[in-house]
């Protein structure tokens, strides 16, 4: 109470924060939740803390501790914010005992299922059981009474005993108990249902778990008695797929439930799957999607994509205009009719058939009609040069009949064709000029109509050039007016004089300079196509499904249309989850979902005029639940635990990764030794414990859990271990002092002396005293470095006459100091003196 510095100097556990944290002892978790100095409502940092430590324990029993009671039996009100934001903590998570004070007396309370405690008879002036000690919370209540109460855990029975002292007698004693872990239970409730018929040759079989089951053994086949040939595996899960069955067979099967006590063999269940296959692709009768004459002899079709559960779907055109021109049976949906005659009406039909053989009814009737006109390609170029495939040539001869069927040329000779020789196009490596000389103009005799025009135009080795050109009353605007090839598709021009004609532009503001035309390619107008792919609205043939925690996949039905390739656009509606973008494959994956999660999805085709139909109906999915827990697992340190100091030693873990982060890290202490502290649930990988002895063995693990609504907790790592290093020591001073003197108070300060010990002259610095050291005084050290000192030799020998000195075996470390004079006949420090 008050500010807790009472509470901390007899309490100094490592807290999460002000006084709230938590430890196990044996099988018992034990929360502390500090209700004086910490919030502890809904949404608080505390209850956030308390919800994650009590979901994620994984001890049989779990205790917590506060001061004020919810349920009070004494002089105290009931603590109402207990009531309302902690209670139901305790009973989602399964708290078995509450234990509180403030009240000097012994009273028990149970609501729904958490047995809460007021023991405060431990000394202080007692109180009597509150007149208000009423309800069917309260079970049990002992005032005026110094008592104690003790716990006892015995597997699954936790007793507790409250005792009044000094009697100890018992006043009250209870035992909580937790049922014992059972072997599992068998599955039940199979899908298909025992000895089902009919059942689809697609069927998943599906059952329900067992109580206690973890996981499950699958046995399938066409053996009555399913045995090791019949073993499909072990899963979690309780839906296995088989792949496709065979028609009109039994299958049998069975379920193993198992867990860590033990299995249960399940019955053998049955079903037959449905006869034979006889029913023919859908639509039917069969239709075409879309039908219409390329050219004067050919025409195209496509019939609308069938579907059968026993494919492939095969198509079958006939041209009942006349004989030899059936497509036969093919896979491909669209069929082209070659070698037909001019100006004339075919009319056809279609029918498919599934991979059985089960043949549909005859579609409509559906005709088009060939033009009375042929593609021309005329490609400009020297006579001498390559022909590309399918072209006419012309050389710039003047406008006549070129003997090949088509009469065109120019309305002067314009012989300014050019071969490059640097494309290997031959269509753009060939030109003629149109301005070389005049306004040149080309011209082919046609019959009048309107007409599909290709053409290009250009030289891009040379700046020399704007293709402006007139394509009959069409101006083809050169789009930049570089040295760059000008490519004009899909020119729509109506013929009305007998000639299609080609002219550099002359009139303002885009006036044609030095224009040069490659090729020409002359079509007959086939009117744009204005239809949807069909079907139309589009459909899923696999509806959305989820893959994993994080992906969902499906699949459109083909779609057809005579303008292809067809396009699907996947359309995540609701959910949050990503589109497709437009794609020609019909099957798309959703991925970078979230788990557990439903998400719905529409799928809509266009072809390659952008005709776009309706979305198909709306479906949805849910992504699987996450159960794994991050990785690695087990969790490891990629910094083992090192000393930082005496008092401190840091790690880091691996870093961990999940799909429902972020990943937090738990680093335990398991030694005990003192000051040891665990770090809690947090997000950094890295951890540094504080406040430890010196030349302490500290040892850590590091474990990890996800973020996910029910987190998943890897398995603890391996332990390591650091020691703590020594307590620095002071350098002591030693300057001044004789050698022999600073040597002892350096070794009596924990230090070593430096060896060798290094001498000097010196002038000022008696002999034998300390110069210098290092490191300098107050430098704090590990205990046993060394310290190094210079030692005075005194003043040089260089100071003093050479006259006053005998030779004699001299001291290296003599001092010899001529204010003193010599001594007759004297020594000194192993030199000799004499009067002269």
């Amino acid at each position: 109470e008050d500010d807790g510095s009472v509470y901390r100097k007899y309490y100094p556990y490592p807290y999460v924060s002000n006084h709230y944290w938590s430890f196990d002892y044996g099988p018992v978790h034990i929360a502390v939740v500090d209700v004086h100095e910490s919030s502890y409502t809904t949404g608080s940092a505390q209850h956030n803390w308390l919800q994650n430590d009590l979901a994620t324990t994984t001890k049989e029993w779990k205790i917590v501790m506060y001061h004020m009671p919810a349920w009070s039996g004494g002089d105290h009100s009931n603590n109402t914010t207990a009531q309302t934001h902690l209670q139901p903590l305790f009973e989602t998570y399964g708290v078995d005992l509450v234990i509180n004070g403030h009240n000097h007396n012994y009273v028990r309370c149970e609501v729904n299922g958490v047995v809460h405690i007021t023991t405060g008879g431990g000394g202080a002036p007692l109180d009597p059981v509150s007149s208000s000690y009423s309800g069917s919370y309260y079970k049990y209540g002992a005032g005026n009474t110094l008592s104690y109460c003790t716990i006892d855990v015995q597997g699954y029975d936790l007793i507790f005993t409250a005792v009044k002292s000094p009697e100890n007698t018992v006043l009250e004693s209870f035992t909580l108990h937790h049922e014992v872990p059972n072997p599992p239970d068998p599955a039940t409730n199979p899908d298909p249902a025992d000895l089902a018929t009919d059942v689809s040759i697609t069927a998943d079989i599906s059952w329900d778990a067992g109580t206690y089951a973890t996981s499950h053994d699958v046995y399938f086949g066409t053996n009555p008695t399913p045995g090791a040939g019949e073993f499909m595996g072990n899963q979690t899960g309780t839906t296995y797929d088989p792949g496709l069955l065979t028609p009109d067979t039994t299958y049998y099967w069975a379920i193993d439930a198992i867990n860590a006590i033990g299995s249960a063999a399940g019955p053998v269940w049955s079903f037959t799957t449905t006869p034979p296959d006889l029913t023919a692709p859908i639509p039917d009768p069969a239709t075409f999607a879309s039908i219409a004459a390329i050219n004067s002899s050919e025409i195209t079709m496509t019939a609308t994509t069938g579907s059968d559960p026993s494919g492939p779907v095969e198509y079958y055109f006939e041209n009942i205009t006349i004989a030899g021109h059936d497509s036969g049976w093919q896979t491909s949906a669209t069929y082209n009719d070659t070698g037909l005659s001019k100006l004339t009406e075919y009319t056809y039909t279609v029918t498919m058939r599934d991979g059985v053989g089960n043949e549909g009814g005859v579609s409509a009737e559906a005709s088009a009609t060939t033009p009375d006109f042929d593609p021309i390609f005329i490609n400009f170029q020297p006579a001498a040069s390559a022909v590309p495939a399918g072209y006419l040539v012309d050389d710039g001869s003047v406008y006549g009949d070129r003997g090949n069927g088509y009469t065109y040329g120019w309305d002067t000779l314009n012989a300014e064709t050019r071969d490059r020789g640097v494309d290997a196009d031959q269509r753009y490596d060939t030109l003629n000029h149109m301005q070389k000389v005049g306004n040149d103009t080309w011209e082919i005799e046609i019959p009048n109509g309107t007409y599909d025009i290709d053409i290009v135009f250009g030289d891009p080795g040379y700046s020399d050039q704007i293709n402006h050109v007139m394509l009959e009353d069409v101006l083809l605007v050169d789009p930049d007016g570089q040295d760059n090839f000008d490519e004009h598709f899909g020119i729509t021009v109506v013929v009305s004089d007998g000639r299609l004609t080609v002219t550099p532009n002359l009139a303002a503001p885009n006036i044609g300079v030095n224009s040069k035309i490659c090729f020409i390619d002359i079509n007959a107008y086939v009117p744009p196509d204005s239809d949807p792919p069909t079907p139309n609205p589009a459909t899923f043939a696999a509806a959305p499904a989820a893959d994993s925690e994080t992906a969902i996949s499906m699949t459109a039905t083909i779609g057809s249309d005579v303008s292809g390739p067809v396009e699907y656009y996947f359309t995540c509606t609701a959910g949050g989850g990503n589109n497709s973008l437009w794609q020609t494959s019909a099957s798309y994956t959703d991925s970078g979902l979230l788990p557990d999660t439903t998400y719905t999805y529409t799928v809509t085709m266009r072809d390659s005029y952008n005709n776009t139909g309706a979305a198909s109906t709306p479906a949805d999915a849910t992504t699987d639940p996450d159960t794994d827990p991050p990785t690695p697992n087990p969790a490891a340190f990629a910094v083992p635990p090192s000393a930082d100091s005496d008092t401190a030693i840091s790690m880091t873990a691996a870093t961990g990764s999940d799909i429902s982060g972020p990943v937090q890290y738990y680093f335990d202490e398991i030694s005990g030794n003192p000051g040891g502290t665990d770090s809690g649930w947090q997000t950094s990988a890295s951890y540094t414990d504080s406040g430890l002895d010196p030349e302490t063995q500290y040892t850590y693990t590091v474990q990890m859990s996800d973020s996910a609504s029910l987190p998943n907790i890897g398995i603890v790592s391996g332990a390591l271990s650091a020691f703590t290093l020594p307590t620095p020591v002071p350098v002591p001073p030693v300057i001044g002092q004789d050698q022999a003197t600073a040597e002892s108070i350096i070794v009596a300060a924990g230090l070593v002396v430096g060896v060798p010990v290094d001498y000097e002259y010196s002038s000022t610095v008696p002999v034998d005293v300390v110069i210098s050291q290092e490191p300098p005084a107050d430098t704090l050290v590990d205990p046993g470095s060394s310290v190094d000192i210079v030692v005075s030799l005194g003043v040089s020998p260089v100071d003093t006459p050479l006259h006053q000195i005998r030779k004699h075996p001299v001291d290296p470390r003599a001092a010899i100091n001529p204010g003193e004079g010599p001594q007759e006949n004297g020594a000194v420090d192993g030199c000799e003196f004499s009067k002269d």
